[in-house]
């Protein structure tokens, strides 16, 4: 999880094209505790859950 200080902006990296989608739910679930709008996200192609 990559951000800026004003928290506006984030980024989810992989090291590979696929990601688990339970680890992906984990994430979002850590990032909504910490105050991120994860309704917001949105998944490029890059990103296969």
């Amino acid at each position: 999880m990559v951000s800026n200080p004003r928290r506006n902006v984030l980024w989810i990296l992989g090291r590979t094209p696929k990601m688990d989608g339970a680890v992906y739910a984990g994430i979002l679930a850590e990032l909504e505790n910490s105050g991120f709008d994860v309704s917001k996200f949105e998944l490029t192609q890059q990103l296969a859950i």
